[in-house]
């Protein structure tokens, strides 16, 4: 791929500090002058230390670019650059100071060049540490913003942008103000009045508890932090789910937008305030650590954030950016608890591509029921499932972002073994064959979402899990076509069924498999008989489908059905996918295979194994001498089952067949998650998507269990462990 054009080195900054641009978060803002409402006294001393540790974090080379990762460092010489460039009057000619863009505001470019600037001039050991051009080009600047008070048609840069800017840049400098200067760069600061909700309230309690440092006012900064550890609890609308996954702008999953920008403020103030007497409390740590390790966490390997996880923020690198990003906030979290620091440890090392990628030998399923994600993750691969229903939005789209992110939400599914199979694969991806989604095959532009983003016509999302295996399901029902989709997530094996696949409109429908960079050969066989029948280059029709191998993953189709695949070059540009991007032509090769359901299909069904890390003879083997079963693929039931595991959907009461296990029969809607422990005995875990049921009756063989379903909002749609006894089922 050709690089990236200079331009946008600038995407990261803005997406995730102007994250929503256009917010339309309901809560008001409030006055935060001093009250007695969360203020604290302190010494002088204590907002000394505070004000040394909130320096030091700016002033880290891993956070240099302000928020970690999300952009390129910038360099010496690219400041020295700057410093040349600057006009007397304290602006730069390549920066359009008309501009009243909403989103990409130019014109902010300047204060934070200025902060920049500032930066280096303060870093111990710099190059340009105490460099008076440098200090000069930044308070220059500064006296031009001054000056003007440029203000954007968007709240959010009036409000927050450019006065967390401006408070950096005071803070940084304060030694070299002039009262004036400092009395009127605290006016803009002043701007940033603590209200509105989730991370929006974050980076205005942020800016607050600077503007106290600044002030050198207690209470101020006792106001601030207290509104800072009010954010960091769970299941309190928008914000950290009891699932430990992250929503805003209402139900949607938002862990690498503002999921991630969450994280880097808390612990940025948690590292900020440690060791005084407004340090964050030990259950709101402790409460942060485990969104790190079990939220955020789950959702990288071997470099690279899950598609799934990155909202609309489908950049370029913005994956892998984000992924190091949270190695960063994984080490600063040790700061704060240093008894879990071998966890941090283990995680940052998953995030960065380092070592191995699972940190454990045995498989790790997480199943967010608040947000229709699964992840599932051993020693080798990550895979992950995003549904969405009445109750959780699919995607959005807005500020010019993820234009093409029609179908996000339509149960796709990600895997990974190396963390490049989808870097920067978006310019070249067919929209309409998202990995896993059942998509009709419309001619024309896809839709562009909006701030509301979109739903399916479903409560059946969801899944259930033990821990350690795993299923997800979705009743799925969007622009006329129908299909009854679940993923089993076995030890090293993902079984993926659809029944009941129907449309009424005039498109052909298609089931992804796969869709991701070529990575070498593409093998094909029609049966079991050997590793080999042939290579694939181009697109064909694998007319009697058996199996499928492509970089270092088997497919394995263990019924009929009309599979398409195709390894040729594409080529595409990153405006397409986001406004502000480049023009440029994008060029590679793409894998993808795909099921052809034809035109206005009826009662269709698909099924396919994946096996990650296996060769083409294991691939070959597993068709011919199947591991796994699959018991059921019907409108009413869907399941699969090994020696020892049997995983069901009932979407109405009934039963399957389960081996030597014997019959396995419901009596509501459910998930049923059923294991043999090395004692013989079986073990059950039950979910119900719908969360319409209290009880669930389950017979297993000849045995009778009950699972008792969680009601409250926290828990409704989690995973129980069922217990044995209770009424036999007629």
């Amino acid at each position: 791929m050709k690089p990236l054009v200079p331009a946008l080195c600038c995407l990261f900054i803005q997406g995730v500090l102007a994250a929503q641009a256009e917010d339309r978060a309901s809560a008001p803002a409030v006055d935060n002058e001093p009250k007695k409402i969360g203020a604290t006294t302190m010494e002088s001393a204590h907002l000394a230390t505070i004000r040394r540790q909130l320096i030091e974090h700016l002033l880290n080379p891993a956070t240099f670019s302000n928020d970690h990762l999300l952009i390129d460092p910038i360099t010496d010489d690219v400041l020295r650059a700057r410093v040349a460039a600057q006009r007397a009057d304290g602006t730069w000619p390549d920066i359009d100071y008309s501009s009243q863009i909403r989103s990409r505001w130019p014109v902010r470019d300047h204060l934070e060049r200025a902060r920049d600037l500032a930066k280096a001039w303060a870093l111990p050991g710099g190059a340009l540490r105490g460099d008076a051009a440098v200090k000069t080009a930044a308070l220059r600047a500064l006296d031009h913003w001054l000056a003007k008070d440029f203000r954007n048609p968007n709240w959010w840069h009036n409000e927050i942008g450019i006065p967390r800017a401006m408070s950096e840049l005071l803070v940084l400098m304060d030694a070299e103000l002039s009262p004036e200067q400092r009395a009127a760069g605290l006016r803009i600061v002043a701007r940033a009045k603590i209200g509105r909700t989730g991370q929006n309230l974050l980076w205005l309690a942020g800016i607050t508890l600077t503007r106290g440092l600044l002030e050198n006012d207690p209470a101020l900064v006792g106001v601030a932090r207290a509104a800072i550890q009010g954010e960091v609890v769970q299941g309190r609308g928008e914000g950290l789910q009891a699932d430990f996954s992250f929503h805003q702008h209402g139900p949607q999953l938002q862990f690498g937008n503002y999921g991630l920008a969450y994280a880097i403020d808390v612990v940025k103030w948690g590292k900020v305030l440690r060791n005084t007497p407004l340090a964050l409390d030990r259950e709101a740590g402790s409460l942060l650590g485990d969104y790190l390790l079990h939220g955020l966490g789950a959702t990288v390997w071997a470099g690279t954030m899950d598609v799934n996880a990155c909202a609309r923020q489908l950049f370029p690198d913005a994956p892998r950016r984000k992924a190091a990003s949270l190695g960063v906030l994984l080490d600063d979290q040790a700061l704060v608890e240093p008894a879990r620091a071998a966890e941090f440890a283990e995680a940052a090392a998953r995030a960065r591509g380092e070592g191995a990628q699972s940190g454990a030998t045995t498989p790790r399923n997480s199943l967010f029921w608040h947000s229709e994600y699964l992840v599932h993750r051993e020693r080798g691969y990550l895979a992950s499932v995003r549904m969405s229903s009445r109750r959780v939005i699919g995607a959005e789209a807005g500020n010019g972002e993820n234009l093409q992110g029609y179908h996000l939400g339509d149960g796709a599914l990600y895997l990974y073994r190396h963390g490049a199979e989808y870097r920067d694969i978006f310019p070249l991806w067919d929209w309409r064959r998202i990995p896993g989604a059942t998509i009709p095959q419309t001619s024309g532009p896809l839709p562009v979402l909006d701030w509301d983003g979109y739903r399916i016509d479903t409560d059946f999302a969801g899944g259930v899990s033990d821990g350690q295996l795993g299923a997800a399901a979705l009743d799925f029902r969007r622009d006329g076509v129908a299909a009854r989709k679940a993923w089993f997530f076995f030890a090293g094996r993902i079984v993926c069924l659809g029944a009941g696949v129907k449309s009424g409109g005039s498109a052909a429908v298609l089931t992804s498999v796969a869709q991701q960079h070529r990575r070498g050969s593409i093998r094909v066989g029609a049966d079991g008989s050997g590793p080999v029948a042939r290579e694939l280059d181009g697109r064909s029709e694998i007319a009697t489908p058996g199996w499928l191998w492509h970089d270092g993953t088997g497919v394995v189709f263990p019924a009929a059905g009309r599979v398409w695949v195709d390894g040729t070059r594409r080529t595409g540009r990153w405006r397409e996918v986001v406004n502000f991007g480049s023009e440029e032509p994008v060029t590679g090769e793409v894998f993808s295979a795909w099921f052809d359901h034809g035109v206005a299909p009826q009662d269709q069904t698909y099924a396919y194994i994946l096996m990650p890390g296996a060769d083409a003879a294991a691939t070959a083997e597993c068709l011919r001498a199947p591991e796994l079963r699959i018991v059921a693929n019907t409108p009413a039931s869907q399941a699969a089952a090994s020696v020892d595991t049997v995983m069901a959907v009932f979407y109405e009461p009934g039963q399957v067949e389960a081996g030597e296990a014997g019959a396995l029969r419901v009596d509501q809607p459910c998930l049923v998650l059923a294991r043999k422990a090395a004692d013989g005995a079986w073990r059950l875990t039950v979910a119900d998507p719908s969360r319409r049921a209290t009880q669930v009756r389950v017979s297993l063989g000849a045995s009778d269990w009950r699972a008792d379903l969680p009601q409250d909002p926290a828990n409704a749609g989690r995973s129980v462990n069922a217990v044995p006894g209770g009424k036999p089922l007629d």
